[in-house]
């Protein structure tokens, strides 16, 4: 994925204005509750992370503590980690070498030796992050000048390789090749506490004009008879065999886990059908990848998209606006995330001189009946915004946590309610403690603590999300210890597939001491 040009059923919407002292002055709209907050970290030509090959360990283990950081001091909720970026991998594979990106030659391990994968799951599902691990399915060489180590086992299919500009790719309309990394990813679904598998939008080459991608042979030898002289529909049909065949191995070995994919941005243009979406023709998923995102919704083969809308609101290609409202408008049975140029925001690139304007594309998508979130491209670029996007981000997102949407038909059993609240004080402070029943598998549950304030009639009404964390307990300072006579909290847990439970009862604080109020 690189830069290009071309509810829970419990509670209400929470509708609230944005009233906030020194909040950016845009459109009013309601305060979020549930929204994907995501981020891309490209470890491909050392886009994010590592910056660079070959760093000793610790301080590959120090930059991307520093990035999940600021990640989570952002106020974002997830995170998208590259482990596959060419037919290597960023953690000890008994199929595929390490990757040179991570260790600077393709088949050498970190050295002092860990496994950069399950570090980085540990760091996310810390600080209450769900973990996507990202898989580029079909490249082999990024570069000309790359090599394969020499023990890789692709070099014995030799054969399934096929290169074209200056690049290699693994040929998706060989049976074989979809099976090899479909065994791949299912290594990592197995080995891994993940919480996805991400899939970008590279699966057939972004086309060049003069040259043919050449699977002449390949058709001919699986696709001919099925699909004489529709070379296109066959490629299609490659890739829709691929992530049907993924998905449905992904949830007999762990139901929870999800599947997403990003796709390029337009799925077809409305010059060639009318089901595509308007704008300027130009390159288009369906008719140059050869992926067919309204399909895979269509049949359930996906959990979420998250297409890449990297043009700004007016582009004449790819219009933000008009482009979100299409997805919107034909992804509704399943997630809908908006991909946004993060890296333009930090840039001079025409059309991105508002320094509002991914926030303003996040108001976009939250308008929007089906889009339930959105991602940033990419990572490093959060280290390159101004002091004001900085503030404006983090007043939007970590000023008001949200919970990531859960996805009923994986799973829509709710986890118990917190119960046996009790307060603890000291000197340094109070601590609001709680529990789940003893018999209950509390593996990755968190906790969402709501406020709730009297209105003018004097009935308490919930106004807000006040934390989310994965800790039973919940610090109250000396200096807000005697500031919330006239709040109450509630209390509902969450688990790993975001099911929320019911609400505890509402809890009143007043100095050292507590009640409990139906």
């Amino acid at each position: 994925m690189k830069p290009r040009q071309a509810f829970p059923t419990i509670l209400l919407v929470l509708v609230i204005a944005f009233q906030a002292a020194g909040r950016n002055p845009r459109m009013a709209k309601p305060l979020v509750k549930e929204e994907f907050r995501g981020i891309w970290i490209a470890t491909v030509n050392n886009t994010d992370w590592p910056s660079k090959p070959g760093l000793p360990a610790d301080q590959q283990q120090k930059e991307l503590i520093n990035l999940i950081d600021r990640i989570e001091n952002t106020g974002l909720n997830a995170v998208i980690l590259q482990v596959r970026p060419a037919a290597d991998a960023i953690y000890p594979s008994s199929t595929e070498p390490w990757s040179y990106y991570l260790t600077g030659e393709q088949g050498k391990a970190p050295t002092p030796y860990y496994d950069p994968l399950r570090f980085a799951i540990n760091l996310c599902h810390q600080r209450g992050l769900e973990f996507h691990a990202w898989f580029n399915p079909f490249r082999v060489r990024n570069h000309s000048y790359d090599q394969l180590a020499p023990n890789h086992p692709l070099r014995k299919n030799s054969n399934w390789i096929v290169d074209y500009n200056g690049k290699s790719y693994l040929d998706p309309g060989i049976p074989e090749v979809r099976e090899y990394v479909i065994n791949v990813i299912m290594d990592v679904v197995r080995r891994y506490d993940i919480d996805a598998v991400h899939l970008d939008d590279y699966f057939y080459p972004y086309p060049v004009k003069t040259m043919a991608f050449p699977d002449e042979a390949t058709f001919k030898k699986y696709g001919g008879d099925d699909y004489p002289d529709k070379m296109k529909e066959w490629r299609r049909n490659n890739v829709n065999l691929f992530i049907s065949e993924l998905n449905k191995r992904i949830k007999a070995e762990k139901s929870w886990v999800k599947l997403g994919v990003s796709p390029f941005g337009v799925w077809r243009n409305l010059s060639l059908d009318p089901k595509g979406s308007a704008g300027k023709r130009g390159l288009s998923s369906y008719d140059d990848l050869y992926a067919d995102a309204r399909t895979w919704i269509k049949n359930g083969w996906v959990d979420y998209l998250i297409p890449q809308l990297y043009w700004e609101r007016g582009n004449a290609y790819g219009d933000f606006d008009t482009l979100a409202r299409w997805w919107n408008k034909n992804v509704d049975t399943r997630h809908l995330y908006f991909g946004q140029a993060l890296y333009k925001a930090t840039s001079s690139a025409p059309g991105w001189k508002d320094p509002t304007e991914i926030e303003k594309q996040i108001d976009i998508g939250r308008q929007m009946n089906n889009a339930r979130g959105f991602a940033f491209f990419s990572a490093s670029h959060l280290l390159d915004l101004t002091k004001e996007q900085v503030n404006r981000l983090r007043q939007e997102l970590k000023e008001e946590p949200a919970i990531i949407p859960k996805m009923n038909w994986l799973d829509s059993i709710p986890p118990p309610v917190p119960g046996n609240f009790r307060l603890e004080s000291t000197i340094n402070g109070t601590w609001l403690k709680w529990k789940l029943p003893a018999n209950y598998n509390d593996d990755r549950v968190q906790y969402v603590i709501y406020r709730v304030k009297k209105d003018a009639d004097g009935n308490n009404q919930m106004t807000d999300v006040f934390k989310v964390t994965d800790k039973r307990q919940l610090f109250i300072p000396p200096s807000m210890r005697n500031k919330l006579a006239d709040e109450c909290f509630r209390v509902s847990t969450i688990d790993r597939l975001n099911n929320e439970s019911a609400l505890s009862p509402l809890i009143q604080i007043n100095g050292t001491e507590f009640k409990l109020m139906q």
